[in-house]
């Protein structure tokens, strides 16, 4: 059995950060981010099996 060296798992690690820090920083992405946030709340919202708990949890109070 061959293991990994800690080398590669850094620099892939390195490499996921850079390409996450370039997607991030484009103009684009929060719009985009913003709109699936708003998708995911709306079918959670309307779904008839998460409604409940989803009315649930905006009616907590904190």
């Amino acid at each position: 059995m061959k293991l990994i060296p800690i080398y590669t798992w850094n620099r892939s690690v390195l490499e996921f950060n850079r390409k996450r820090d370039r997607i991030t920083r484009q103009p684009w992405f929060q719009g985009v981010l913003l709109l699936l946030c708003v998708i995911v709340a709306m079918l959670l919202a309307n779904l008839p099996v998460v409604s409940a708990y989803y009315h649930a949890f905006l009616e907590t109070s904190i």
